[in-house]
């Protein structure tokens, strides 16, 4: 394990460059793992088609949902919160990937609330662009969005919510329910699908297709997280064109570090924390 902390300090001593070279991008072995892809680029892509994004679009939106997760290294929360935690200069980054990025903010039902409505409206906003370049912008926000339903606990069934805190996330399981887990989160990934459907609505949205989603998924929450996950697989190949994140891995390079640091930066500042 020695030599391990020398290549990540050393990694995170290059962190600012652009073109830094991380680990993980072009890693046929990580990208094998699957990353939970049910939550994220799986349901991303089957909601943004059924608002009546354009396929291209809904593929891209759906990829780069997946990236602050596939991408360990550069912006996933358990890995970021390793190697930035060596460095000083860091510790914002390590902050905004955590409280921002994977919504491990710490708040309460009202900050909770608010942080929803303002990804939305912030999802609407980029979308709305038509921009290939915010393309990645909303995606991540979309990971936000998401994990802003799935990174939150609550002690009894009649208590508030309560958001996971920046400083260890969800590495202790709280509450009733475990974080990440659909089966056991229905209520707030039902209520994450029309948040979603909703912030990407281009007006061509089609509610009935939205309904038989709800339905069939609230149907499914007697099985176990496995089962679940493999029904929305074949949900999005049967009502679209499947998408898979390991063919797709140039698109996620086209995301530098720099630019998601900056771009956090700025959506931190829109959030208002305070609130």
């Amino acid at each position: 394990m020695k030599p391990l902390f020398p290549l990540l300090l050393m990694l995170s001593l290059t962190g600012c460059s652009a073109h830094t070279w991380w680990p993980d991008v072009d890693s046929e072995a990580i990208c094998a793992n699957k990353w939970k892809p049910e939550g994220h680029i799986n349901t991303t892509h089957i909601v943004a088609t059924m608002a009546g994004v354009p396929e291209y679009s809904a593929e891209r939106y759906a990829l780069y949902s997946q990236v602050p997760d596939a991408q360990w290294f550069r912006f996933s929360a358990p890995a970021v919160s390793v190697w930035a935690t060596l460095v000083p200069w860091e510790w914002d980054y390590r902050y905004e990937v955590n409280a921002i990025l994977h919504s491990l903010h710490g708040g309460n039902q009202e900050q909770i609330t608010e942080r929803r409505s303002r990804l939305v409206n912030e999802i609407n906003d980029y979308a709305r662009l038509d921009l290939r370049e915010n393309d990645w912008k909303v995606g991540f926000l979309i990971h936000a969005l998401g994990d802003s339903y799935a990174h939150v606990y609550q002690r009894n069934p009649q208590s508030d919510q309560q958001a996971y805190g920046p400083a260890i996330g969800h590495v202790v399981s709280k509450g009733i329910y475990s974080a990440d887990s659909i089966q056991e989160n229905m209520e707030n990934y039902l209520a994450y699908i029309h948040a979603l459907y909703d912030a990407l609505n281009t007006g061509n949205g089609n509610q009935n297709k939205l309904y038989n989603l709800k339905h069939s998924v609230d149907y499914w929450q007697t099985k176990d997280d496995a089962y679940i996950a493999g029904k929305i697989a074949e949900f999005n190949i049967s009502d679209s064109a499947p998408i898979h994140y390991c063919e797709h891995q140039e698109w996620a390079k086209e995301v530098t570090k720099q630019d998601v640091s900056l771009f956090l930066k700025e959506l931190k500042h829109k959030l208002r924390e305070d609130v």
